[in-house]
């Protein structure tokens, strides 16, 4: 007879990591994480993170764009349709992307002078119309 096991909850109290599983949440697992005061170390772990999420990001975006390339270049009827992805990505702007119309400029701006949040679609919103229009 198998026996399963589902976890029934991770409880992060004091930088102690327990994980609870088994049937009726009876089984335990405690790690205590160490504590860290170097700041290269920290620094370290921060910037594999930090590099690992932007090299993923990059990587899906260049081969999202290869794709969109490859596309064009096999198929150049799709060229005649530049105009009809051009009013669809300004009415997606104008309808959902409040706040994010400014496009690269508004990130441009907010590195040099940091005033609000970037908007969360804005992400999107620029891949999207880089990948229809590319």
């Amino acid at each position: 007879m198998a026996s399963h096991f589902k976890i029934v909850g991770i409880f992060l109290p004091h930088k102690t990591l327990q994980v609870k599983s088994g049937i009726h949440g009876d089984a335990a697992l405690t790690f205590k994480f160490p504590e860290v005061n170097n700041p290269f170390l920290r620094s370290a772990f921060f910037g594999l993170c930090s590099g690992s999420l932007s090299g993923l990001a990059t990587t899906i975006f260049l081969s999202l764009l290869d794709q969109a390339t490859t596309y064009r270049t096999q198929h150049l009827e799709v060229i005649w349709l530049l105009p009809l992805a051009g009013l669809a990505v300004g009415w997606i702007y104008d309808r959902f992307g409040t706040g994010a119309q400014g496009g690269n400029n508004l990130i441009i701006d907010q590195i040099l002078v940091p005033k609000n949040r970037l908007p969360w679609l804005m992400a999107p919103l620029i891949l999207f119309s880089t990948l229809i229009t590319h």
